[in-house]
């Protein structure tokens, strides 16, 4: 899967959606971003992180995490761990899993 491919073809909205998410919670999970799915965070690359600079990303190198919850299967997400710990995020994980 090529996702930077799949990125660049997402409507400009979608980026800047996401772009504002990482900078204001610093985390964006499939279960609650239009566009991200799974796979794409599974074969999430560094010349990803370069296109969401590229469109107003400041923090670090993102990071992959996700946690399986019986009701929702596995959730994945894309964090900053310059703004948040790995700790941090999979407690975002569990409240989403809350839902």
């Amino acid at each position: 899967m090529n996702v930077l491919k799949i990125l660049e073809n997402w409507d400009k909205a979608l980026v800047l959606s996401m772009v504002s998410s990482l900078k204001n919670v610093g985390i964006v999970a499939d279960e609650e971003h239009d566009g991200l799915s799974s796979t794409m965070v599974e074969h999430w690359m560094d010349d990803c992180d370069a296109f969401l600079r590229d469109n107003g990303y400041e923090g670090g190198k993102l990071e992959t995490c996700s946690r399986y919850f019986n009701t929702h299967g596995q959730i994945y997400a894309l964090y900053d761990p310059t703004a948040l710990s790995a700790e941090a995020a999979d407690r975002h994980l569990v409240s989403l899993g809350k839902r």
